[in-house]
Formats: structure tokens, sequence, C-alpha cells
């Protein structure tokens, strides 16, 4: 039976490894395919592909969406998506740019702020909110 990881993550989005690094770790450990699907971007895609064909290590392109139902967080995992699509690099970069946007906003009272001017942060799910005053932390 094949042995098989279809998430995964690079220094590209919140992981620790380089693509290259990820794919080489799977095979140290006896995968035979990995997906690389980094947060909102592609960029690790072409390094994954390549030393998966060095290493013996089928790599799946992927991609994880950043997405919102209903107030809560949520990724969508899509596979063997072309990187190259100019609509779906569109797309990425606009949920990147959005997200750090989202970064810049008190969460509680939607004050635009700048991380030197929070007053305090939270981590929730791998993202930094910043606040503008330790009020809107508390009801956070």
């Amino acid at each position: 039976m094949p042995r098989i990881d279809l998430h995964t993550h690079s220094n590209r989005s919140d992981g620790t490894f380089e693509p290259a690094e990820v794919v080489r770790l799977a095979a140290e450990r006896a995968l035979d395919v990995v997906a690389l699907t980094d947060h909102d971007t592609t960029d690790g895609l072409a390094e994954a592909l390549a030393t998966g064909s060095v290493v013996g290590v089928e790599v799946v392109p992927g991609v994880e969406f950043s997405a919102e139902f209903d107030g809560n967080s949520v990724h969508v995992l899509c596979y063997w998506m072309d990187p190259q699509d100019p609509a779906l690099q569109l797309e990425l970069r606009r949920l990147r740019e959005e997200i750090q946007m989202a970064k810049q906003k008190d969460p509680v009272c939607g004050m635009q702020i700048d991380e030197s001017d929070a007053t305090g942060t939270s981590e929730h799910h791998g993202k930094t909110y910043y606040f503008c005053s330790p009020a809107c932390k508390q009801k956070f």
C-alpha cells in the first residue's frame, strides 16, 4: 500500500523547511506521494517537484486557500491545479493582501492599526491579531 501525505507546508507559508527539504524528509520517511499545500501560495511547487523527481517521491501540486464561512476561518485544499494559471495567481495574491490587511485591523472594533501602535496581540489558529486597546483585546 502506498504511503501518502496530502497536506504539508513549507516555509513559503507556515512550515519550517524549504520545499525541497519537505520532499527529502518525505523520502526519508518512506513516503511515496506528498502534496505541498502552502497557504495561499504556489511559490514552492517548482522546487518541490524538481526534488521529488530526484528522490523518487511523487509530488502533488497543491495549495491551501484561506477562506471564511459564517465568521469562521476555514481552509480549502486544492490539488492538481495549474500553478501558472493567471486567474489562480491573481486570487492567491488577493487572498494574501486581504490577510495582510486583516492583520492591520483590530478584530473587535475594526480600527486600522499599525503593529507598532498595537497595545496587545493574540495568536489564534496561526494568525496574529493586533488590538488598539486592552479593552478590545479582552473582548476578543
